[in-house]
């Protein structure tokens, strides 16, 4: 084929644009939106691909180079928004990746004034900068959410639980009763018959907290295309919210913070308790074991022993089905013969959430039990990015990342504390 501009004739123009918007799949082509000779380029490119579909594909589906001049091409034949709106579901997918696309390029091509206009931003309409917030928006989302969900192994091994109260919660639970393996809200009425029945106790959740960082997106950086801070900012912050969450799951599975735990007596009066026991026979529950180092199965036996022993009493010597792994407040497991008959859980802010109070032992400190009985993480608003407005001239826009929850000890018979 020659190099030279195929001519497309005003008479077959409508024939063209149709046969374009039928292999695009439902495109909405305005044909003043292009001249006969954008239309010739746009062919031209497509001949030289040899097939359509092949085109169509690279703009769907390329996860690795988003070419911009398909991305300007996609303007000119469906609209801003429609590209903007194509932009958010490919990301929101994973189809496309933030790493392909150039927050320059965007202005470029979601402006109608392209890059000249990323000075005068906080002066536009908010109907003209919106597609190109929205896009920059989810890009920011889907890093973040990416930093998020990196390897922090007690984010994901305790239960989350959705609450709607604020100022925290009660659960009760007693000796005897399948309320020892399903701890169960109460009110205030309820909680008063609590001390009618036997021995009880209950959990008092503590407050709602409230994380939120502010990222910014300043106009020099969109005017020198720093697509790579953004990403990099991004994705810091969503490791920062991942890595406080983990570290306060920690202090919990610590028994340093959020163990609101109390013995309901009969005819009332309430004891505070403490999360973990030595056995010494005269308390509610045994789940600590002092110079108990994980060092070889054996280790995890007698923990496992114990735990078993502490519900089974609880239980009336019911069968209990116990599936866990321990959990080691190191990242590293010192014997590597240990390797090959359980799998353990290594956290670094575990280690972090106990060195504080035990500097010598921490890192000979671990776990064992079943989590998701042990402990929940009570959730208000999960991790939420939101555009908010900035004051700053050189800031093109501000997005809050927010989250509200806090973790919490649900029930400490299903957990045992092997200090080293």
């Amino acid at each position: 084929m020659s190099n030279n501009k195929p001519f497309v004739s005003d008479d077959n123009l409508e024939r063209v644009l149709h046969e374009i918007r039928a292999r695009f799949q439902a495109m909405t082509c305005s044909t003043k939106a292009m001249t006969e000779e954008e239309v010739a380029e746009m062919i031209s490119r497509v001949f030289e691909t040899g097939n359509i579909d092949d085109w169509k594909n690279s703009l769907d589906n390329n996860t690795v180079v988003f070419d911009m001049q398909d991305l300007q091409n996609r303007v000119l034949l469906e609209g801003v928004e429609n590209t903007a709106t194509f932009l958010v579901d490919s990301l929101q997918k994973g189809t496309i990746k933030p790493e392909a696309l150039s927050i320059r390029g965007l202005a470029d091509c979601l402006l109608p004034g392209g890059v000249a206009q990323i000075p005068q931003l906080d002066t536009l309409a908010p109907t003209i900068t919106a597609p190109l917030f929205t896009v920059l928006g989810t890009i920011v989302d889907v890093k973040i959410n990416a930093g998020y969900a990196e390897y922090f192994p007690l984010n994901y091994s305790i239960p989350t639980i959705k609450t709607q109260k604020l100022d925290g919660e009660r659960f009760a639970f007693h000796s005897g009763s399948d309320f020892l393996y399903n701890p169960v809200p109460v009110d205030d009425d309820q909680y008063s018959q609590l001390s009618i029945d036997t021995v009880n106790y209950c959990v008092d959740t503590p407050p709602i907290e409230h994380r939120g960082l502010t990222l910014a997106i300043t106009k020099e950086m969109l005017l020198q295309d720093q697509t790579s801070l953004l990403l990099n900012n991004a994705t810091k912050v969503g490791m920062d919210f991942g890595s406080s969450k983990e570290l306060r799951i920690g202090q919990t599975i610590a028994g340093m913070a959020n163990c609101n735990i109390k013995q309901v007596h009969p005819g009332g009066g309430e004891t505070s308790l403490i999360p973990y026991y030595p056995n010494m026979g005269s308390t509610p529950w045994a789940n600590r074991m002092e110079n108990h180092e994980l060092c070889d199965i054996d280790a995890i036996s007698e923990a496992e022993n114990m735990l078993l022993d502490n519900l089974y009493i609880r239980q009336d010597r019911y069968d209990v089905l116990v599936a866990t792994n321990p959990i080691k407040a190191r990242e590293i497991l010192e014997n590597s013969s240990m390797r090959n008959h359980c799998s353990v859980i290594g956290s670094h802010n575990l280690f972090r959430a106990i060195r504080p109070a035990n500097p010598q032992n921490a890192g000979r400190t671990w776990f064992f039990g079943v989590l998701e009985k042990a402990f929940a993480y009570m959730e208000y608003q999960p991790m939420t990015t939101t555009r908010i407005a900035s004051n700053h001239s050189d800031v093109a826009m501000c997005v809050n990342v927010s989250e509200r929850g806090v973790p919490t000890l649900l029930n400490p018979f299903y957990i045992v504390r092997c200090n080293g």
